[in-house]
């Protein structure tokens, strides 16, 4: 009885793989919900970065059109 709790302390995971996993876990759960809320709100989530259409470089352009 002895030997077999002493086989299961000697089998524990190396911490640094637990960080490793861990980390690995937080960022696609992470990736996951900013996906996500990029899909449920699109462009005031994301702002101006992907909202071309805003983007005003030249006024006189729009002029000529």
């Amino acid at each position: 009885m002895a030997k077999k709790n002493a086989d299961k302390k000697s089998e524990r995971t190396n911490p640094l793989i637990f960080v490793i996993v861990a980390g690995r876990l937080l960022y696609a759960i992470f990736n996951s919900l900013s996906i996500l809320a990029l899909g449920l709100f699109g462009e005031t989530t994301v702002g101006v970065i992907t909202s071309y259409s805003n983007r005003i470089d030249d006024s006189r352009a729009l002029l000529l059109k």
